[in-house]
């Protein structure tokens, strides 16, 4: 942090708390007895807000949320501050001797241990500090020792000091406050990601939800962006690493371009990359990172991430991407995820509806034939476009089903290149549309292609049919003799 910043933040803390002693320049010194500080800890979305000044009595609406988990530790500075007063006013002694305990702590005397606002409040209670200490009206320092890890703060409360005796009010009517509430404020910030180039696909709209996301096939390359905040505390931190998971369907892209803008990845450098697993993990040097000033700033990370052959159409395909604080994981709100299709189809004997095993198709889109591989669903999936001479030949199983996956939405064509034996090779390609929630195997959504078996002529020559005209000959004279004698025996 540069110096006008830090002395910016020294001064904001003492005109917060200012109100709070200023009663104690026309008051006579309280020699004994003893206070409670209550810490009302909060924490703010992006910005600081607009000086708010705290009145030393509970104030409801302070503004922000609760916040549970910072550590507050209390110091008995009253040494410091009288010795820093002598020409000085009390916001510059004040000044004087926060700036000497961010140089050094080692000389300054804790009163009591840390302590940890909780939930639902954010609180904690300084209960019996003394209102004198060593002859002098008692002088607290507050520091927030423990910065929670969640939510990811980027600004912690400054260092304030408290000088005795505290009163309700600055004028004449004000009384000895010996419940005394404060308000230190954090800012957090929520690290973000996105989709960088979505708007290179179009879009398809699930049944499920009415969402719309990113229309993909496999193997379309998709860059992602993270936004991350670095943390406040981040030399206090051991370790502090990003992590992308993708889910099924989706890998990092065969060359991912990592790039973490203005740092150096390597060894010895202010960050490592691994990619065991298929999992993205940037682990950052903390030490660097403080040392760079990038403590409360924000880092912008992009990689490229593809779909695979094991995609699954009609679902949204996401990447949960998170930060790991010492060992504390915060998840990154993804982006809603990116979308592929696919169409089945059953190859069926016309007449019989008997499924037909081994037929041959190639897909086109008009322009383009499809290449596919079999994913291990045995499924054939996208792989690239080519000429027709490139094209995967797809082949229907043994129960006639075959299915292909990674496309896009839109109007393809099968053309059948073998047919199975005793059936007419199709004339024609047959027509077929890749729409939202198309892919299935109801009778609905799965696509019948039939073929027409080849007639049966009869033989000719040879013997074969003289002995069938023989046979049938007989048996009509058989049957002519038969109906001649019945008749006879009828006249008699």
């Amino acid at each position: 942090m540069n110096i006008g910043k830090k002395i910016w933040k020294i001064a904001i803390a003492a005109l917060l708390i200012a109100p709070l002693f200023a009663g104690s320049l026309n008051a006579s010194a309280v020699t004994e007895g003893n206070v409670d500080v209550t810490v009302h800890k909060r924490v703010f979305d992006d910005n600081m807000p607009e000086y708010k000044e705290n009145t030393g009595l509970e104030m409801p609406d302070f503004g922000g949320r609760a916040l549970n988990g910072a550590g507050f530790t209390v110091y008995d500075v009253t040494a410091q501050y009288h010795a820093a007063l002598v020409g000085k006013t009390q916001a510059e002694a004040m000044a004087t001797v926060i700036d000497e305990y961010n140089d050094d702590d080692t000389g300054f005397t804790k009163v009591g241990n840390e302590q940890f606002t909780a939930d639902p409040d954010g609180t904690t209670k300084f209960a019996n500090l003394p209102l004198y200490s060593n002859d002098l009206d008692a002088a607290y320092l507050f520091v927030e020792t423990t910065t929670p890890a969640k939510p990811n703060i980027v600004q912690k409360a400054a260092p304030f000091i408290l000088s005795m005796p505290i009163y309700t009010a600055m004028d004449s009517t004000g009384v000895l406050n010996t419940d005394i509430h404060v308000y230190p404020k954090n800012v957090t910030a929520k690290d973000t990601k996105v989709l960088e180039n979505a708007e290179d696909f179009g879009t398809i709209t699930l049944e499920t939800g009415g969402q719309s996301y990113p229309n993909v096939q496999i193997g379309d390359i998709l860059n992602y962006k993270l936004t991350i905040n670095v943390p406040v505390d981040i030399a206090d931190l051991t370790s502090f690493k990003v992590k992308d998971t993708p889910g099924a369907g989706m890998a990092l892209a065969p060359t991912p371009n990592i790039v973490v803008a203005g740092l150096t990845a390597g060894a010895g450098n202010d960050y490592t990359i691994s990619t065991a697993e298929n999992i993205l993990e940037l682990t950052f040097d903390t030490a660097k990172l403080a040392a760079a000033g990038l403590a409360g700033q924000t880092l912008t990370i992009t990689y490229d991430m593809v779909l695979t052959a094991e995609a699954i159409p009609d679902t949204p395909i996401k990447n949960s991407a998170t930060t790991i604080q010492n060992e504390t994981e915060i998840g990154i709100t993804p982006p809603p995820g990116v979308v592929t299709g696919g169409k089945q189809f059953i190859k069926h004997d016309k007449h019989t509806a008997k499924a037909l095993a081994g037929a041959k198709f190639k897909v086109t889109n008009g322009t383009q034939w499809a290449k596919f591989i079999v994913n291990t669903k045995g499924e054939y999936a996208f792989n690239g476009w080519g000429t027709e001479a490139q094209a995967t030949e797809v082949v229907t199983g043994t129960d006639g089903v075959f299915k292909v996956i990674g496309l896009t939405a839109g109007n393809y064509q099968l053309k059948e290149t073998f047919a199975p034996n005793g059936y007419v090779l199709l004339a024609d390609n047959v027509s077929f549309t890749v729409v939202a929630n198309g892919y299935g195997s109801t009778d609905a959504l799965r696509q019948t292609v039939n073929n027409v078996p080849k007639g049966l002529l009869p033989s000719t020559g040879g013997t074969g049919i003289y002995a069938f005209l023989i046979i049938g000959s007989m048996m009509m004279a058989g049957a002519y003799f038969w109906f001649k004698r019945s008749k006879e025996h009828a006249e008699v």
